[in-house]
């Protein structure tokens, strides 16, 4: 085989110039494994061959048209010599939000454009939760669980739970969201109303705040509405008592600033309709408002979003123009679907709002947010009769749930 490939190799060419040659007739080419064989046993050194040698050919073999030259471009990869893999760069229009979560809530950038959030987080055993769980036969149970004990609902924390409230913050940030937080412990919470209570003394409260709700949060991105009712309700307080609530707030928010900087806080902006952007708007600033993410409309109300609006886009106005302060602000949609009743506790025929989100980069508002838990009382009163502040209704849910 071998001596018969090396006279081919000789004298093919001599053999083409008198039609002896027959294009038809070539040999079979070998499959590149036996061009690798044949190579090997061919031990021959062709250019010390003397048909090899500068002479050859001595004669001009005229010029045969072939195929148009072509650039030289590297081979295509073989499954034997694999592409290197190819490493996306995210685009510059992408931002990670959670590293700078109030910076970036202020930025105007479009939600489409997060990178590493998964959602807001919510309480995760409301009375909700616990009402499904003790009743899970009754049909008003599979409504609940799908319209609402599948929404993050704020989280409400007072003296006591700071274990936690740290608990907490740390499992959303396991699944990349951003928990939502409501502190509720100032010294005459609600005048004494339904939902009385919170810290004993002022001492009492910056304790609080240093010692669970602060630490809790540390770099964690989070959603914090600090202190609801508290600037609505001043004029039930005394001249001092007012002048200590406004210093409290104002520690409240410099120590998140300071020591938890990636929370955006958001401080009491009123309901929306009883307060007005006028009164307000001066009560924001002397609690601290610069050092905060911005303040929150209508927290356990029933305003509708149009007013709602409205009436924050006049506060951002107001705060701009008179307090030198940029403002964002979050609204309560829980239970505004159908706007507000006759009277703001316990009305009937209300209905759950637009579910939490973010706002999209065309809103003014940097969040919907569920603050009030749905289907809980507003106290006893209106068709909530023989509740407490706080406690889940069954009856109370089947009206956000058009049931009744």
């Amino acid at each position: 085989m071998v001596r018969y490939a090396k006279a081919v190799m000789v004298f093919a060419p001599v053999l083409s110039l008198f039609g002896w040659w027959d294009d038809d007739a070539r040999l079979p080419r070998p499959s590149p494994a036996q061009e690798t064989v044949e190579s090997v046993s061919i031990d021959f050194d062709f250019e010390r061959w003397w048909p090899f040698g500068e002479s050859w050919p001595f004669f001009t073999l005229p010029s045969v048209p072939g195929p148009p030259a072509t650039p030289d471009v590297e081979p295509a990869p073989t499954p034997d010599d694999p592409a290197p893999p190819v490493t996306q760069t995210p685009a510059d229009s992408t931002v990670p939000a959670l590293a700078d979560w109030p910076q970036w809530l202020g930025s105007d950038r479009d939600p489409a454009e997060i990178t590493g959030f998964n959602g807001f987080y919510g309480d995760q055993w409301t009375g909700v939760h616990q009402w499904v769980s003790q009743n899970p036969r009754d049909p008003l149970a599979v409504l609940l669980n799908r319209e609402v004990a599948s929404q993050p609902v704020a989280y409400w924390v007072a003296r006591g739970s700071g274990p936690e409230l740290s608990a907490f913050v740390a499992a959303a940030a396991d699944e990349d969201k951003v928990p939502v937080v409501v502190a509720y412990n100032i010294p005459y919470r609600d005048c004494g109303q339904h939902s009385s209570g919170g810290a004993t003394s002022a001492r009492d409260y910056r304790d609080w705040i240093d010692r669970e709700l602060v630490p809790a949060f540390g770099d964690h991105a989070a959603m914090l509405i600090l202190e609801p009712d508290s600037l609505i309700h001043l004029a039930c307080l005394s001249a001092d008592l007012q002048e200590e609530r406004l210093s409290l707030l104002s520690y409240a928010v410099e120590m998140l600033a300071e020591h938890a900087p990636n929370t955006a806080v958001y401080l009491d902006g009123g309901d929306g309709v009883h307060n007005s952007p006028a009164e307000m708007a001066p009560r924001l600033a002397a609690a601290g408002i610069e050092n905060a993410r911005g303040f929150a409309v209508n927290v356990s109300n029933y305003n509708t979003d149009e007013r709602t609006t409205e009436f924050a886009n006049e506060m951002r106005r107001l705060l701009s123009a008179d307090h030198d302060v940029e403002a964002g602000y979050v609204v309560d949609t829980s239970r505004n679907g159908a706007g507000p009743g006759d009277d703001w506790c316990n009305p009937p025929d209300r209905r759950l709002g637009e579910p939490p989100r973010l706002a999209t980069e065309d809103e003014a508002a940097d969040a919907r947010l569920w603050i009030k838990h749905p289907g809980t009382s507003d106290g006893d009163c209106g068709i909530g009769r023989g509740t407490a502040s706080g406690e889940f209704s069954a009856d109370i849910a089947r009206e956000l749930l058009s049931l009744n």
